[in-house]
């Protein structure tokens, strides 16, 4: 399984693509920064299998970041938001902008792998 995620921060970056995969050979994990690298990944690789973008990437803009990079997957890829807890109405938005679904910051590890699964 081939995961993209786009994290703003550096520590979360280095720890998702060190840690989350560990052990299981069978579990790729790239991590960018911008919702640009993630783009740059997106239209190189036919062979992402799901996409995790944070919210808070300096170049997300709302939920734009969001259809700029489902525009640029030759193949359909669920994307899910990664987030800070939000009001209802801000998920509602996501999913009906096609969020495959949008993971809060508390979750943990494991849990935020298996939900992007």
């Amino acid at each position: 399984m081939n995961i993209l995620i786009g994290y703003a921060n550096s520590l979360c970056r280095d720890f998702v693509q060190s840690h989350l995969a560990s052990g299981d050979a069978s579990l790729s994990i790239i991590a960018c920064g911008t919702v640009k690298e993630c783009l740059d990944i997106v239209e190189d690789n036919l062979h992402l299998d799901t996409i995790g973008l944070d919210v808070e990437m300096p170049d997300m803009d709302d939920l734009d970041g969001l259809e700029r990079v489902r525009n640029a997957c030759i193949l359909p890829v669920p994307i899910a938001l990664i987030g800070p807890p939000v009001r209802r109405r801000v998920i509602r938005d996501a999913l009906l902008a096609r969020a495959a679904g949008y993971l809060t910051y508390s979750m943990s590890p494991m849990t935020t792998l298996n939900a992007l699964k």
